[in-house]
């Protein structure tokens, strides 16, 4: 960071992330060099009104803000919060404290406000409250600008600490602004994650997301939902809990598989979603563990009449058996019965009998 006084700047801004230009462009310097250079690079703009401001140059250099009427006049304005705002958040002490600051100088005049702008901060004037903005800023997906109309800021942040003993205020709405400009729009403002790609089938299925606003602060102000699928596309659709300023989600137990989730919610006018996977894996529960448990061998043996035996107790393993008053020789006896007319070659012997008995008798002449 560094600070550079107009009349003897010589160098380029493509070299800053962030450009505050302090009652610029002024009467006697409209910066046109700076403000073309910093538009080339894609460098975003915080401009401070005062009484040197240039208010024709003022409206030329940036779209957010037109004021018409006498630039040599200024009113006494004080705070208000606009509950509308959303780019990024404000706590409740900061947005009771607003009102309580002291008044700055905004330019005298009527006020035209961009569609293309949030208000954090409208002007009161006296008792009466108005709808001229006094800090504002750039909706997202443009070029970001901010814009405070009002001169003398450092009284807040001094009155600040009469209030609240500290600066913690002032200092967060600044540093809450700086990070909002700065902050380039490359980073993806929803996110779901499980916390593994493989689980195991007795492991409940975890999912947890993060939604960050326009400043990437994270946040879960809106609901988010997810929807789990499985290989024969079956839908599982669950809503996301909120916890702490994240979302999470226990979905319980699944069968093995490969799953895809969706997971989405809705912010700021914009839908969001994110996709993922993760599979599901069958448990062995003999693999799970290979080492004999002799607690649990013991008290099996023990509930069953037995006795467990080690390794080095081989040997007396049969004597203990034998000793065993139901280990005793059993003697089974099998009897089968089976017809004689079945018995095919005793039939055949009679048979043969017969005959040569007729045939004797036959020979004989005997009958």
């Amino acid at each position: 960071m560094s600070t550079q006084y107009i009349n003897t700047f010589t160098g380029t801004v493509s070299g800053y992330d962030l450009i505050i230009l302090h009652q610029l462009p002024s009467v006697q310097n409209t910066i046109a060099g700076i403000l073309s250079d910093a538009r080339k690079a894609d460098k975003p703009i915080f401009f401070i009104t005062g009484s040197e401001t240039s208010i024709p140059a003022f409206n030329n250099a940036q779209g957010l803000l037109r004021i018409t009427g006498n630039a040599k006049t200024a009113d006494e304005v004080t705070p208000i919060y606009n509950n509308n705002f959303n780019v990024f958040t404000q706590d409740q002490k900061a947005i009771s404290n607003y009102p309580q600051w002291p008044a700055l100088f905004a330019p005298y005049g009527q006020y035209n406000t961009s569609p293309a702008a949030q208000v954090l901060l409208t002007q009161k004037i006296g008792s009466v409250p108005t709808k001229n903005p006094l800090l504002l800023f750039s909706i997202p997906g443009g070029e970001k600008t901010a814009i405070l109309c009002g001169e003398n800021i450092w009284k807040w942040r001094l009155y600040d600490y009469v209030l609240n003993g500290d600066q913690e205020i002032f200092d967060g709405l600044i540093s809450k602004s700086i990070q909002y400009l700065a902050t380039k729009n490359n980073k993806k403002q929803f996110d779901a994650f499980t916390a593994k790609n493989v689980f195991n089938e007795n492991e409940s299925i975890r999912i947890d997301a993060e939604l960050y606003n326009d400043s990437y602060e994270r946040i879960n102000t809106p609901d988010a939902t997810v929807t789990l699928k499985n290989e024969n596309g079956d839908d599982f659709p669950f809503s996301f809990s909120k916890t702490g300023d994240a979302y999470t989600l226990h979905a319980g137990f699944f069968p093995p598989g490969n799953y895809t989730y969706t997971a989405g919610t809705s912010y700021n006018g914009k839908e969001y979603s994110y996709k993922g996977a993760f599979s599901i894996s069958p448990v062995q529960l003999e693999s799970i563990n290979t080492t004999a448990d002799h607690a649990v061998l013991y008290q099996l043996a023990k509930n069953t009449g037995g006795e467990m035996m080690y390794a080095d107790q081989v040997q007396a393993l049969a004597d203990k058996i034998k000793a065993l008053p139901q280990a005793k020789p059993v003697l089974h006896e099998t009897i089968r019965t089976q017809s004689i007319i079945n018995i095919r070659w005793l039939f055949f012997l009679i048979l043969a009998f017969l005959g040569a008995e007729w045939f004797v008798r036959k020979y004989n002449g005997s009958y």
